[in-house]
């Protein structure tokens, strides 16, 4: 039996083990990144009727998505429905309500989701979003290829007491697959191979997340296989998304925020996420570990501040984990390289702001900088993405907007690709299995994200977006473009069935890749049955 399938189910042993055993405190069960409950909480918060709702800190419990949903119902009873969006407010607040219903009983297993997706490529695909850009994004690192990719899988909770144990696993099936990046690299040396070849076609069953988890009062602790979300941002923060393949990992998180005693309560709120795990795919050096740390501050109502700080260290030839190299990874200021490298560190910054004279308008920005304290410290040393949300239109109320402009090519000159998210130690740096952990920007790109969405209900919308990005000359040679216009919908065709379906057409130009521009076709068809069976005790 392969390693990594001994590892889950020891996972899922002792996960058992403590569910029989234990008291009722409310396990915790972190709802999936790519759940179409979070764009619905986003709009409540933009339409101003959640106040600190923690958009760069996720994923979030079922618990903190009720906390939110009740914040949201009580906003509008005080505004006794005199606010222009009080009825999109409703209808948002129903269906959530629906989907989380009342607290979860102190011992249940269920069913939660069991779903499948069909998705066509005409054309050659853009895959190797570390060298030349994606076609597909935030997919969890999913094996993509010209031709039909297929996924089916399911997911499934049990939670006793205070703890819980979490799993979600799918068939992946993709087309052979070959990056350019290998053949091309001595032409350009920044050019990294991270994605192995797979010349007959992708076909394994894939834990996707699969974690077991306890709730200590106002702290949750998971443990292993989980993404991570640490940013304001909707096309992907520039640090951690679900871009890449979720590692494993604990990760110890704040649920409420913290209010410091006596007059310092005037300061505000404070969150704070810790994790630690090991990346995988990379090859120089072999199985890295990574921490990191994240901190928000909520000083005022619709204003809120990230500190982010995560960091590469170890793997094999580098550094044995020790606590010697964990503090110094930690606390070192020093150059890099050598027998005592502290690892590959970065930093970052992010804020929103949700305007107070202009009603349903919430700007933010997020930062990042490698080896810097702060992004803060060297803004013209950094990768920034800036953003502006409007939850509702003029005269269009179930309509909304979304801008965005990463940035991963400093604002006053080209530093090519070997400057931010690339380490001379960890070549792979930021990937997981070869993905991006971040933003689909990748390295020294520049790039625009538009999205605006039709609401015609909680479960039922329109999206329609255009996303750009422009390779600098710097990294490969003669840069590159890549454009790619977006139609997707879901609907719930009917209780506890939803039908997601996408197009996408794109066109790119990368000079090391061949001459002349090249255009593909994407569609998908995904269908999921949410059956919420479930055998509770209480």
């Amino acid at each position: 039996m392969p390693r990594r399938w001994q590892l889950h189910l020891m996972i899922a042993a002792v996960s058992m083990a403590w569910l029989a055993r234990a008291a009722w405190c409310g396990g915790p069960v972190l709802v999936p990144l790519d759940s179409w409950v979070y764009p619905a909480l986003v709009r409540l918060a933009g339409l101003g009727y959640v106040a600190d709702q923690p958009k760069g800190m996720r994923p979030w419990t079922r618990d903190e998505c009720r906390r939110q949903i009740e914040a949201a119902r009580e906003a509008l009873a005080r505004s006794e429905g005199a606010k222009p969006a009080a009825a999109e407010a409703a209808r948002l607040i129903e269906a959530l309500s629906e989907e989380f219903g009342a607290e979860d009983a102190a011992s249940f297993v269920e069913l939660e989701s069991v779903y499948a997706r069909v998705l066509g490529i005409a054309g050659r695909p853009l895959a190797d979003g570390y060298n030349f850009g994606q076609t597909v994004i935030n997919d969890y690192g999913r094996p993509l290829a010209g031709g039909a990719n297929f996924i089916g899988g399911l997911s499934a909770v049990a939670v006793g007491g205070r703890w819980s144990f979490y799993a979600r696993a799918e068939f992946q099936g993709a087309p052979p697959f070959a990056s350019a990046a290998r053949e091309l690299e001595p032409a350009a040396e920044q050019i990294e191979p991270v994605l192995p070849e797979t010349g007959g076609g992708t076909r394994r069953v894939r834990p996707l997340e699969v974690y077991a988890g306890a709730q200590f009062g106002a702290w949750s602790l998971t443990v292993g296989k989980q993404g991570l979300w640490w940013g304001p941002g909707a096309s992907g923060p520039l640090s951690l998304s679900n871009n890449a393949e979720g590692f494993y990992s604990f990760r110890l998180t704040r649920t409420t925020p913290v209010v410091l005693p006596g007059p310092l309560a005037r300061l505000g709120g404070f969150r704070l996420d810790v994790m630690g795990g090991r990346l995988e795919g990379h090859t120089v050096p072999r199985r890295p570990l990574v921490n990191g740390q994240r901190l928000s501050w909520r000083p005022v109502e619709g204003l809120e501040f990230g500190f982010t700080r995560w960091s590469l260290f170890g793997g094999q030839g580098v550094s044995a984990l020790t606590l010697r190299s964990v503090a110094r990874n930690l606390l070192a200021n020093g150059p890099t390289g050598g027998a005592n490298d502290p690892g590959d560190r970065k930093s970052g910054f992010d804020f929103e702001w949700r305007l107070p004279l202009a009603e349903f308008v919430t700007v933010y920005s997020d930062f990042y900088a490698d080896d810097e304290p702060s992004p803060l410290a060297s803004p013209r040393r950094s990768a920034f993405s800036p953003g502006i949300y409007l939850a509702r239109l003029p005269k269009l109320a179930r309509w909304d907007l979304r801008v965005e402009a990463p940035s991963s090519r400093l604002a006053g000159e080209d530093r090519g690709g070997t400057f931010l998210f690339w380490n001379h130690v960890y070549r792979s740096a930021n990937t997981n299995y070869g993905r991006p952990l971040g933003n689909w920007v990748g390295r020294d790109g520049r790039g625009l994200f538009v999205q605006t969405s039709y609401w015609h209900g909680p479960r039922a919308r329109l999206d329609f977006s255009y996303r750009q990005n422009r390779i600098g000359a710097a990294f490969l040679p003669g840069g590159g473009t890549q454009s790619a216009g977006a139609v997707s919908g879901m609907v719930e065709l009917e209780r506890g069935w939803l039908l997601e379906a996408s197009m996408q057409l794109e066109r790119y130009f990368i000079p090391v890749l061949g001459p002349a521009p090249r255009c593909n076709f994407t569609a998908a068809l995904r269908v999921t049955w949410l059956p919420r069976w479930r055998l509770a005790r209480r």
